[in-house]
């Protein structure tokens, strides 16, 4: 009697423990929203195109995500390692938000989108900001413009949904680029 009920006790544990299948995960995180699949892009998962006031506006959004997301429903929400990104579109920019991993809102800005991803193709290592900034003037180089020891990357959206990140050394010339979707 004692080894059925040991029997019965391990047979549930196993059962419990292969329920938990995570294919059966419906990708949401703890804020409540769904997490955007890594390999479609914000032109595939945008149904909604927003006027340049209303990327406007959702930039300067104070609040949460969830607060945000009753506003303006999210479609494109992704996770990175400080927190969560989320972005809107419009015909020509986007809005772009940072969340932290509380869902309290870190950053807002509304990016041109005028360039391709092809566009950047040929910027090679050792190239200037310069000829950068001769590629895409409407690019993100803030760090031109700050006092900060911080990181030297200018950011750029495309139209076709790809963000590059271009990474300079001491002397302002090209050593790294990231892209990945937005």
């Amino acid at each position: 009697m004692k080894y059925i009920k040991c029997f019965v006790v391990l047979f549930a544990m196993i059962l419990l423990l292969t329920s938990c299948d995570s294919n059966n995960f419906d990708s949401k995180n703890v804020l409540g929203v769904q997490l955007s699949p890594d390999n479609i892009n914000i032109a595939e998962l945008s149904t909604k195109k927003y006027l340049d006031d209303e990327l406007n506006s959702i930039a300067n959004f104070e609040g949460t995500v969830e607060d945000l997301n009753r506003i303006y429903p999210v479609e494109c929400f992704r996770e990175f390692k400080d927190g969560y990104r989320i972005v809107y579109c419009g015909e020509s920019k986007i809005c772009y938000l940072t969340f932290d991993i509380n869902g309290v809102k870190v950053f807002g800005r509304v990016y041109d989108c005028l360039k391709t991803k092809d566009d950047f193709i040929d910027i090679i290592l050792g190239q200037s900001v310069d000829s950068v900034i001769a590629i895409d003037p409407k690019g993100d180089y803030v760090f031109l413009y700050t006092e900060s020891e911080g990181s030297r990357i200018s950011t750029h959206f495309t139209k076709d949904g790809y963000m590059i990140m271009i990474h300079y050394d001491d002397s302002l010339l090209v050593e790294k680029i990231d892209c990945e979707l937005i």
